[in-house]
């Protein structure tokens, strides 16, 4: 009996040890799986249209090395993806060698419903000391999902030797008469909240966030379609507008300018020494009035068609501008005052289609 006891006790210290020997081959593990981020280039596709992926590892592009999985039954899909003939809900991840991306989800839908940007109008001004505050608060909300709800321009009023400021800027900064400072973010025409700049830029993103979430409806009213021509002086623009509801339409065109550059004042990185989206010019509309000109009433799924033109002035570059359409309607909650409906963004010499949800 001590003798099988004694055998028992060695063979189970031979199982042991043999167990606790180093394991020569190393086995990576996976980090966090945000090092790896799958993002698809809109949150919805329509049925039976295509769906492009773009995959990052530690913020480098690695697309044409990634691969991307359907996450119900983890088969490899093509970039771009055709989405399905049905309207569902789906779900995507993403490998780059051992790394996994998470999970993110995109709506496949019919496309009967136009997709719905707020209007963000920003008010600073390069002699601002404060206004990178809210450079890098924007910037950083628009490399989110949000910027699919939402179309920007900057009204550079607060120093006149701003080379980014123009009449229309001034224009449009006196009707927001909630202004007292800089910098300061409005929304639509009539939206009351003010939100200004802070150094703590994911607060900042959440607080424009929560505002855009009282503005923004899953189906916008109405969209909007346009072509833009350069003709001598002028920037001609067509603009087609589809109502999903019976009311009255204005329209206004906002013509906006990229890549201008002036010296910031308290700037922290030299981009923000580069002025984008700045105001240039407005096809129509006063302080007191925003909306522009009358495209009449619209009936349900009815068409109206506008022509607006905006002047061009010299040392404007041509190839950096674009055109930011605004069309309104009258809104009870401000006594009968055009509110915007919805916006688009046109290039210069090119033209935009309807965004559908």
């Amino acid at each position: 009996m001590r003798f099988l006891k004694l055998f028992f006790a060695i063979a189970t210290f031979a199982a042991f040890a043999v167990g606790c020997e180093p394991n020569n081959q190393t086995t990576p593990t996976k980090p966090d799986t945000k090092t790896v981020v799958l993002t698809p280039n809109s949150e919805t596709v329509r049925i039976e249209q295509e769906l492009g992926f773009t995959v990052e590892f530690n913020g480098e592009d690695v697309t044409a090395d990634a691969i991307i999985y359907n996450a119900a039954d983890n088969s490899v899909v093509s970039n771009p993806f055709v989405a399905p003939s049905d309207v569902c809900t789906l779900e995507f991840y993403a490998t780059y060698g051992l790394y996994e991306s998470e999970k993110v989800a995109v709506d496949v839908v019919t496309g009967n419903d136009f997709n719905h940007r707020v209007l963000l109008v920003d008010h600073t001004g390069t002699g601002c000391p404060n206004c990178p505050n809210m450079m890098s608060m924007l910037k950083a909300l628009s490399e989110t999902n949000y910027h699919l709800r939402y179309n920007e321009a900057i009204c550079h009023t607060y120093n006149y030797s701003d080379p980014a400021s123009s009449d229309a800027a001034y224009t449009v900064r006196n009707h927001y008469s909630a202004i007292t400072g800089y910098p300061n973010l409005t929304y639509n025409f009539y939206h009351d909240v003010i939100t200004g700049g802070t150094t703590m830029v994911n607060n900042g993103v959440n607080w424009i966030k929560s505002e855009i979430n009282k503005l923004w409806k899953p189906a916008a009213e109405a969209g909007i379609k346009a072509t833009s021509t350069v003709s001598g002086n002028k920037v001609n623009v067509d603009v087609e507008v589809t109502s999903k509801k019976e009311q009255n339409y204005h329209v206004v065109a906002w013509l906006l300018e990229d890549g201008i550059y002036g010296r910031q004042s308290g700037y922290r990185e030299d981009w923000q020494n580069t002025h984008n989206n700045a105001l240039r010019q407005i096809s129509a509309g006063t302080s007191a009035d925003l909306s522009g000109e009358d495209m009449g009433t619209i009936a349900v799924d009815g068409v109206a068609n506008k022509s607006v033109s905006l002047n061009l002035e010299s040392g404007w570059v041509v190839n950096n501008l674009k055109v930011l359409i605004i069309i309104s309607a009258p809104s009870s909650k401000h006594g009968g005052a055009y509110e915007v409906v919805n916006t688009a963004i046109c290039p210069v010499n090119g033209s935009v289609d309807y965004e559908y949800r």
